[in-house]
């Protein structure tokens, strides 16, 4: 997925929840009668219905999709984890994240977010951008202040991360960096004085 089309996690959800997925043949061979599976929906905005059995469900095997977070709120979701001791990563200094605009979400995988900044060079804009308009939209942030983060951090591809998904492929930062630049959407980036994917009218 990484190689041929810049989408490294193309597959991941086929192996989670698909028919032939991970999760389901290990439960029908071992005869479990009950797997739960939790994404909220509502977050990607890929769902209208609080849907709760899976469409793979089946006399054998109840499929039970925890995706009924309404409405989502990433604030709402952060202050009800700090009361029961979630921590971030502002309470450690492990990682200053770069090209983020939080640090408490998708910190459970330093790798990941290379997955997320793949979208940058192939659509003008990665995860940064997502959560910033979320913000703006919960009201944690104005319109402004979103617009003005995504233009200083939406291109930033963590170097962190880049180095723990190299390092998690097997490949070398030469060779992610040659891919990104196979598949880069030049009608929408190009690189900037220091070799830096940058929306075209940002530069």
């Amino acid at each position: 997925g990484f190689t041929d089309e810049l989408n490294p996690l193309k597959f991941v959800d086929d192996r989670m929840v698909g028919g032939r997925g991970i999760p389901m043949t290990i439960a029908k061979n071992m005869k479990i009668p009950l797997v739960f599976y939790g994404e909220s929906n509502f977050e990607y905005g890929s769902t209208k219905t609080l849907d709760i059995f899976h469409p793979l469900s089946d006399d054998e095997t109840k499929y039970i999709f925890m995706g009924a977070i309404y409405p989502y709120s990433i604030q709402d979701s952060l202050e009800q984890a700090r009361l029961i001791g979630f921590k971030d990563l502002d309470d450690f200094n492990e990682w200053n994240r770069q090209g983020a605009v939080e640090s408490y979400t998708q910190m459970d995988s330093i790798g990941y977010l290379c997955h997320q900044w793949c979208k940058y060079v192939k659509f003008g804009a990665q995860r940064t951008a997502d959560i910033a308009s979320r913000l703006a939209r919960e009201g944690a942030i104005t319109r402004e202040h979103a617009l003005k983060l995504i233009k200083e951090r939406d291109f930033v591809c963590d170097p962190m991360a880049k180095r723990d998904f190299c390092k998690t492929l097997g490949i070398t930062e030469k060779y992610f960096d040659e891919i990104v630049e196979k598949h880069a959407n030049l009608s929408i980036v190009k690189k900037d004085v220091d070799g830096v994917f940058k929306r075209k009218e940002l530069i």
